[in-house]
C-alpha cells in the first residue's frame, strides 16, 4: 500500500484545481493507493473528501516572508510530524509554497514528491529552480505550463503533460431550452461566461464584446455564472449598466451543477487572461457546446481553432466580439462544433484516462526512488 499526502491549497471546493482533485480521489485506485487529504482551512473540498473515507487534516503554511520568523521553522516540523505519522511514501502538492515545505520535509524523509503544476506563469527564477529541484516529478495541465520550465534540467525525466479529465457520461449533449432567462420563444443564442468574478477571469472583455454583438443580433442573451466579493460582483453589474445591456444579462452568482449550467447555454465563452487548463472549457466540450476562448494557458490546447470552437486573442474586445457574431448567425455551425468538441473530450479528457496517467505518474516516479 502506498500512503500519499496530497495537499490542496484551498479548502474550498470552488476552484477548477479542487474539482479535479476530488475527481481524482473518488476514481483513484484504494487498493493500491491509501490517500491522506491536508488543507489549510476547513471546507467543502474536506468535507467531500471525508464522506468517501479519506482521512483529512488541516495544516496552514505560513509565508517564508511573514512578520514572525520562526513561523515557518515550527509549521515545517508540523509537516515533517504529520508525514511520519501518517507512514507517507508519496506527496502530491498543488502549490509553490506547499511544495516548499513539503519538499523540504520529504527529502529528509527520503521520500518522493509530485508537484501538481495548474499555471503557466513561474515563480520568479530562483524560487522556481529550488522548487523543481525539490520535486521527483512534476505533472503539468498543459505543454504551456510545462514550458514554465524551458531550459531546466532533465526535463524528460522530470515532467509529465496530464490534461484535467472530465466525467463525459455526466456531462451529455443537450439541445437549449432554458436559461435564467426562462424558456425562449426565438433561436437566438445563449453566451454564457463561468467563472469567479476575477478581474483575470477577463469579464470586462466579455461584456464590452457582448455590447458590440447585441447591436447585430438583439435578441442574444448572456449568463455570467459565478460568484465573487461583494466589490467585484458590483463592478461587473456597473460595467454591465453602462455597456446598455441591462435586462440582457443574467447573474444567478456561484451555481455548482455544471451539467445544467451547460445545457442552458449555447456558447461558451472563456476570456481569462491567466489560465491553467480551463475546466469549464472541456466541461462545455463534453457538454457538446462550442467554445469561444481566449489564447491564454491551455486554451489552445484544449480547443481545436475554427473546429471545436474559436481562439482569440486575450484581451482583443473586436476579435471576441467578432467571434460571438460568427457563431450567434450561423446555429449549423455551432451544432458542428459542438459535435467535433465532444468527441475531443472524449478522446483527451476523460477523467478514466486521467487517473490512469497519473497513476502511471506515481509508479514511475515511485521505482526511480527505490533505485
Amino acid at each position: 500500500m502506498v500512503n500519499v499526502l496530497y495537499y490542496s491549497c484551498f479548502g474550498a471546493l470552488t476552484g477548477g484545481g479542487q474539482r479535479s482533485l476530488l475527481m481524482f480521489l473518488e476514481r483513484m485506485d484504494r487498493s493500491r493507493y491509501k490517500p491522506v487529504l491536508v488543507v489549510p482551512e476547513d471546507g467543502e473540498l474536506a468535507r467531500k473528501a471525508g464522506s468517501l473515507g479519506i482521512e483529512t487534516a488541516i495544516e496552514s503554511l505560513p509565508p517564508i516572508s511573514g512578520v514572525d520568523i520562526f513561523a515557518p521553522f515550527r509549521a515545517l516540523g508540523r509537516v515533517k510530524k504529520l508525514i511520519r505519522e501518517k507512514e507517507i511514501t508519496l506527496v502530491h502538492t498543488d502549490s509553490p509554497r506547499a511544495t516548499l515545505y513539503f519538499g523540504i520535509a520529504a527529502r529528509g524523509f527520503k521520500i518522493p514528491l509530485i508537484w501538481h503544476v495548474r499555471v503557466s506563469d513561474g515563480e520568479p527564477f530562483i524560487y522556481e529552480r529550488v522548487l523543481y529541484g525539490l520535486a521527483s516529478g512534476i505533472i503539468c495541465v498543459s505543454e504551456r505550463a510545462a514550458r514554465r520550465f524551458s531550459g531546466f534540467p532533465g526535463l524528460d525525466d522530470k515532467i509529465n503533460i496530464i490534461y484535467n479529465g472530465v466525467d463525459v457520461r455526466e456531462f451529455s449533449p443537450v439541445h437549449t431550452t432554458v436559461s435564467g432567462h426562462g424558456k425562449r420563444e426565438d433561436n437566438s443564442p445563449i453566451f454564457a461566461i463561468i467563472g469567479a468574478l476575477s478581474p483575470v477571469k477577463g469579464h470586462d472583455v466579455f461584456i464590452k464584446a457582448a455590447a458590440e454583438v447585441v447591436k447585430e443580433f438583439p435578441g442574444a442573451r448572456y449568463s455570467v455564472i459565478g460568484g465573487g466579493t461583494a466589490a467585484e460582483e458590483v463592478a461587473v453589474r456597473k460595467l454591465i449598466g453602462a455597456s446598455g445591456l441591462s435586462g440582457k444579462v443574467d447573474m444567478p452568482g456561484h451555481l455548482s451543477d455544471m451539467p445544467a449550467i451547460m445545457n442552458g447555454a449555447d456558447i461558451v465563452v472563456n476570456s481569462s487572461r491567466l489560465e491553467g487548463f480551463s475546466r469549464v472549457v472541456i466541461e462545455a466540450m463534453a457538454s457538446g457546446k462550442p467554445v469561444i476562448a481566449s489564447d491564454a494557458g491551455g486554451n489552445p490546447e484544449a480547443v481545436r481553432d475554427r473546429q471545436t470552437g474559436i481562439i482569440f486573442r486575450s484581451g482583443d474586445i473586436r476579435a471576441l466580439a467578432k467571434a460571438m457574431k460568427t457563431l450567434a448567425g450561423d446555429p449549423g455551425l455551432r451544432s458542428s462544433m459542438g459535435r467535433e468538441g465532444r468527441k475531443r473530450a472524449e478522446d483527451l479528457f476523460d477523467i478514466n484516462r486521467n487517473v490512469k496517467d497519473t497513476e502511471n505518474f506515481y509508479e514511475e516516479i515511485l521505482k526511480k526512488n527505490i533505485s
